[in-house]
C-alpha cells in the first residue's frame, strides 16, 4: 500500500511523506536551504522516540514502519552557519502496516481448512470447531447452544474461531459476504454477552485470551483490505471490544497464573499490546505481560527441562509457548533480548521431549495426553539439541542419536528407559516411561508412580489418557482417579490428594554387569492415605528383561487388602494364570510373572462400558475397553511385597 500527502510545518519548510509498503520516506523541501543547513528527523508515537537519524545534508529520510499506528516526526533543522537550532512536529495520521507476526503467522488464520469451513457457514449454515463434526444451524442465535453436550465445543464456539474462518473464505473468494458476516457475528457475540452473563463460557480464561488472538486479526485483516477504515464506525466498535479484552487480560483477578491458559493469557496479551502499541500507548500492558511470560516459564519448567503440568502432551505444549514468546518479540523487535532465557530452557525442555517419546514417535498416555504423533514444533526457531529431536522424530532417518538410554528428570518426576537408538531397527526398541511425585494442580491424575511399556512396534502396558475436559463425567472421574492407572493400591482406602507432594526418587542409577547394564530406580510416593508405597525398577540391557517391584504398608500397621492392576492395550490377547500373565502381540509376546509372599488371585476384567471400569481413553471424547488385569491379594497387616518380571518372548 502507498500513501502520498503534504504537511507544510511553517512558511518555509514542506514535509512530504511516503509509505509504500513498510518503508516510509520522509522529504525534506526548504524553499531557503543553504549550504550551511542540516536536517535530523525522529519517528514517534505521542512523545515517545521510535527511531532516529541525526543531522545530515541529504533531505531524505527512512523509516522501517512494524505496525500500524498514529505516527509523527519531529524534524530538526541546524543552520550550522549561524548554529540555530529549530524543531517542528508533525502529525502523519494513521499509517497502516501488515505487521510481520501476521505475515508469517498468516498460515494459522488463512488456510484451506478454514476456507472450506468458512463457506459452509455461509453456503450451508453449517458449523465446524476443532475436531467436532458439523453442526447444522437454523437461526444465528447460536451462543447458547451445546449441540454436542461438550464443553469443549462451546470453548471453540467462544474464541471466536468463525471469524477466522470467514477471513479465510473472504481470502480465497473475494467476497464482501464473508467479512460482512463477521462483523455481524461479531456484534452479535457482543450483544450475547451483555445479556448472558451466568454463561461461564463467556470469559473462560484461556477461551477469552484465544477470542482476543481472533478478534485481533480480524481488525488487521479488514483494515488490510479496506473493509474496515481507521475512525470508522466498525473500527470505533472492534478496537472497544479489544480494549474490554485487554482490560480482562491485564486484571490480576482474572489471571490464571501457574497455569498453562495463565501462560497462553500472557502470551495473548504480550501479542495485541505490541500489535496496537502505537494506536493505543500499551507500554503498560507490554510490561506486565513480559513479566508474566518470564514468571510462567520460571515456574512451569523445572531445572531439569521438565514441565509440571502432570502430562508428558504438555511438556511438547510448553516448548511452543516459549517459542511463541520468542517469536513475538522477534516479530516486533527483530531481535531476542526480553526472553533470551527462554532459549536455554526451550533446549532442556527438547532433550527430555526426546527421551519423552516412544520409538513409534508418540508420547506416553500419561496425565492428559492424547494418542497424537509429535511433530515437528521447530519452525522458525531451532534449540541447538534440534538434530536430537530430529531423530527421535524421524526414527533415526535423520539428526543425530541422542547418547542417553536412561534417562530420569529428578525435579519434574519422571524417568525413561530405552533399549536402544539403533537407526536400523528403531521401531524395536522398548521404553517405558515412569512418572512420580505432583508439583502442580494442573492435568492433575492420582498416577503417581504409574508406568507405560512399548516396545517392538506397539503398545503393551497403557494408561488412562483424557477423554474429556468434565469433571463431572463418571469416565473422567475414573481416568483421572488412581483406579486406571498401573499401580498396586489399598483396595478400599480412599486417595489422599497429595497436590503438592513433590516427586520422590530415592536412588536411581547405572549398574554395569558381565554381559549388560541395569538401570535402576527407586521411587515412593504418599499419595494413599495413611500409606507408604515405593516401587523399584530394574531394566536390564540388552536383555530388555524388567522387573518391577511394589511395597505397600499401611503406616499403622493395620490389615489391609492390596490389588495391583495393570492395563494392557487394547488389541492385546491376555491369558492370566495362576502366577502370570501372557500377554500376545503382533510379532512378540509379553510373559509377566507375579511374585509375592501373599497370597493372591489373578483376573482378566471386562464389564460394559456403562460399568466404567477398565474403560480408557486415548482420543479426545472416545472411550476403549482396554484389557483390565487386576491381581488380589490377601488381607495383611504386613508390608505388602509384589514383584512383576516382564520378558519379550
Amino acid at each position: 500500500m502507498t500513501t502520498n500527502q503534504n504537511q507544510l510545518c511553517d512558511d518555509r519548510v514542506q514535509i512530504l511523506f511516503e509509505l509504500t509498503d513498510d518503508k516510509l520516506t520522509i522529504k525534506i523541501d526548504d524553499s531557503l536551504s543553504t549550504e550551511a543547513k542540516v536536517f535530523a528527523c525522529y519517528l514517534m508515537f505521542n512523545q515517545t522516540t521510535i527511531d532516529k537519524q541525526g543531522y545530515r545534508k541529504e533531505r531524505e529520510f527512512y523509516f522501517q514502519i512494524r505496525k500500524p499506528g498514529l505516527y509523527r516526526v519531529k524534524v530538526f533543522t541546524l543552520d550550522r552557519s549561524t548554529s540555530k537550532k529549530t524543531s517542528q512536529i508533525i502529525d502523519l495520521g494513521f499509517l497502516f502496516v501488515l505487521s510481520q507476526y501476521y505475515k508469517s503467522n498468516r498460515p494459522r488464520f488463512i488456510n484451506e481448512s478454514f476456507t472450506q469451513r468458512g463457506r459452509e457457514f455461509i453456503n450451508e449454515s453449517k458449523i465446524r470447531l476443532g475436531d467436532f463434526s458439523e453442526y447444522k444451524f437454523d437461526i444465528h442465535e447460536f451462543w447458547a447452544a451445546d449441540p454436542f453436550s461438550n464443553r469443549t465445543w462451546r470453548w471453540h464456539l467462544h474464541q471466536l474461531t468463525l471469524l477466522s474462518q470467514l477471513v479465510s473464505a473472504h481470502s480465497a473468494d473475494s467476497k464482501d459476504v464473508f467479512l460482512e458476516e463477521a462483523y455481524r457475528l461479531l456484534v452479535d457475540w457482543h450483544e450475547y454477552a451483555s445479556i448472558a452473563v451466568s454463561d461461564k463460557m463467556l470469559w473462560h480464561d484461556q477461551g477469552s485470551a484465544l477470542r482476543l488472538k481472533h478478534i485481533c486479526m480480524f481488525l488487521m485483516y479488514t483494515l488490510s483490505v479496506g473493509f474496515v477504515v481507521y475512525g470508522d464506525t466498525r473500527f470505533v466498535f472492534i478496537l472497544n471490544l479489544i480494549k474490554i479484552h485487554l482490560a480482562k487480560l491485564k486484571d490480576d483477578s482474572f489471571y490464571s497464573q501457574f497455569t498453562n491458559h495463565g501462560f497462553d493469557q500472557s502470551l495473548v496479551l504480550f501479542q495485541v499490546a505490541l500489535e496496537l502499541e502505537y494506536i493505543l500507548d500499551l507500554k503498560e500492558e507490554i510490561t506486565l505481560a513480559a513479566e508474566r511470560i518470564q514468571e510462567e516459564v520460571n515456574f512451569v519448567f523445572c531445572s531439569d527441562g521438565g514441565h509440571k503440568e502432570n502430562s508428558p502432551g504438555y511438556l511438547s505444549h510448553g516448548i511452543k509457548q516459549c517459542i511463541t514468546a520468542l517469536n513475538i518479540e522477534r516479530s516486533y523487535n527483530e531481535r531476542i533480548s526480553l526472553f533470551k532465557s527462554l532459549e536455554t530452557v526451550i533446549a532442556k525442555a527438547t532433550q527430555a521431549l526426546c527421551h519423552t517419546m516412544k520409538p513409534d514417535g508418540y508420547l506416553p498416555l500419561i496425565g492428559d495426553t492424547t494418542y497424537i504423533k509429535q511433530k515437528n514444533i521447530f519452525h522458525s526457531y531451532k534449540p541447538i539439541n534440534f538434530p536430537q529431536f530430529q531423530y527421535a522424530l524421524t526414527g533415526g532417518k535423520s539428526g543425530i542419536s541422542p547418547r542417553e538410554r536412561f534417562f530420569v528428570l529428578p525435579d519434574t518426576g519422571y524417568a525413561f528407559f530405552r533399549s536402544h537408538w539403533n537407526k536400523a531397527n528403531y521401531i524395536d526398541a522398548v521404553h517405558l516411561s515412569l512418572k512420580a511425585g505432583c508439583l502442580s494442580r494442573g492435568h492433575r491424575q492420582d498416577d503417581d508412580l504409574t508406568f507405560t511399556l512399548y516396545g517392538y512396534g506397539e503398545d503393551w502396558l497403557v494408561d488412562g489418557g483424557t477423554y474429556k475436559y468434565d469433571d463431572t463425567d463418571p469416565h473422567r472421574k475414573y481416568i483421572q482417579s488412581h483406579l486406571s492407572h498401573n499401580l498396586t493400591a489399598p483396595l478400599d482406602n480412599p486417595i489422599a490428594k497429595k497436590m503438592g507432594s513433590k516427586p520422590k526418587f530415592v536412588k536411581y542409577t547405572k549398574i554395569e554387569e558381565a554381559g549388560g547394564t541395569i538401570f535402576y530406580l527407586h521411587a515412593t510416593t504418599e499419595m494413599f492415605r495413611r500409606h507408604s508405597y515405593s516401587r523399584k525398577i530394574e531394566f536390564r540391557v540388552p536383555s530388555e528383561k524388567i522387573s518391577i517391584e511394589d511395597e505397600i504398608s499401611h503406616n499403622e500397621s493395620a490389615e489391609v487388602r492390596y490389588v495391583s492392576r495393570l492395563f494392557f492395550a487394547k488389541e492385546k490377547e491376555v491369558q492370566c494364570g495362576t502366577d502370570f500373565i501372557l500377554v500376545k502381540g503382533k510379532r512378540k509376546s509379553l510373559m509377566v510373572r507375579v511374585a509375592s509372599s501373599e497370597k493372591f488371585s489373578i483376573e482378566l476384567v471386562k464389564v460394559p462400558q456403562e460399568e466404567i471400569i477398565g474403560w480408557l481413553s486415548d482420543t479426545k471424547f472416545l472411550l476403549y475397553q482396554s484389557n483390565l488385569v487386576q491381581i488380589l491379594f490377601d488381607h495383611t497387616a504386613k508390608p505388602m511385597n509384589v514383584k512383576f518380571s516382564l520378558e519379550f518372548i
